[in-house]
């Protein structure tokens, strides 16, 4: 019991349901390439995770003191002390040599371990600070969220610029920006009362759930940009993703501007919901031409 609950707290603190979709994010860069190495995949996407498990154990370290403060995080593992600073630091540094070593091995491409350094360095480093003194911290966070996708394309061969790895980094950042901003609105009370500079306290409620809607609807326009790019995807996936954007963005100005309680936490889990949709049904279509 006592080991199950040590494991069940490195899983919180690592933050593995965000860090599964990090990788994932990273397997998608890479079939985004063309290359269809499914060994390579799986690896590059597995050493991603590692980084962003890493990433995200940091984070909970230079964190831990705001968490105590606020209700969706006090109950965070750091935050309760449950497991040292130093071995959530100890096990952090693990978690990143795994990830740049699987990197360096896996992708045969300096860019890529340089890719996923970045990523790291800009998530605890700039992101990360940037929150205790400005609102548009999230910039940099959206900017580490597109770079795991960067990481697979640069691991799959693909080159430093071109207009399909722009269009695929800025879906990613088009969607990391509402993500965040569903989780300020789902936990509004907290943001407002939290220590930390926050739109909802510049804004208010109601001009950021305006705020989101344009945003969601910019990362529909650019699945279908990124369609228009991609000549493998298959007319079922193309119809597929139209009807999923459609009911997306129907959905979202239904809940935003129609319920007098907008269910914020739906609309996160449905915009991550629409991603991963994305992501697996275009990679399905380049491996297996549907």
């Amino acid at each position: 019991m006592i080991r199950f609950q040590t494991l069940k707290s490195y899983l919180q603190i690592a933050k593995l349901p965000l860090c599964l979709l990090v990788a994932l994010s990273a397997g998608f860069g890479f079939v985004m390439t063309g290359n269809n190495d499914f060994a390579r995949i799986i690896m590059i996407t597995f050493s991603v995770l590692m980084l962003a498990c890493g990433a995200a154990m940091t984070n909970s370290l230079q964190e831990y003191r705001v968490d105590k403060l606020m209700t969706r995080t006090a109950g965070r593992t750091v935050a309760l002390e449950r497991i040292s600073k130093s071995a959530t630091l100890f096990h952090a540094r693990i978690l990143f040599a795994l990830g740049l070593l699987g990197l360096y091995v896996f992708s045969k491409e300096l860019s890529a371990l340089l890719a996923g350094a970045s990523g790291v360095l800009v998530y605890n480093f700039v992101y990360t600070p940037l929150k205790h003194k400005t609102v548009w911290a999230i910039i940099a966070g959206a900017i580490s969220g597109f770079l795991p996708p960067y990481i697979g394309w640069l691991a799959g061969g693909g080159t430093w610029f071109s207009t399909r790895v722009i269009l695929v980094c800025g879906l990613f950042f088009l969607w990391q920006v509402p993500h965040y901003w569903l989780v300020v609105l789902n936990y509004k009370n907290d943001y407002i009362h939290s220590p930390l500079p926050s739109i909802i306290k510049e804004m208010g409620e109601k001009k950021l759930r305006l705020l989101v809607f344009p945003w969601v609807v910019s990362l529909a326009v650019i699945v279908h940009i990124l369609l228009l790019f991609n000549l493998q995807i298959k007319p079922l996936a193309e119809s597929i993703l139209s009807i999923a954007t459609i009911l997306l963005i129907v959905f979202f100005a239904f809940v935003l501007f129609m319920l007098k309680k907008p269910r914020y936490q739906l609309l996160f889990i449905t915009l991550n919901a629409y991603i991963l949709l994305v992501m697996v049904v275009m990679s399905t279509s380049f491996f297996y031409q549907i």
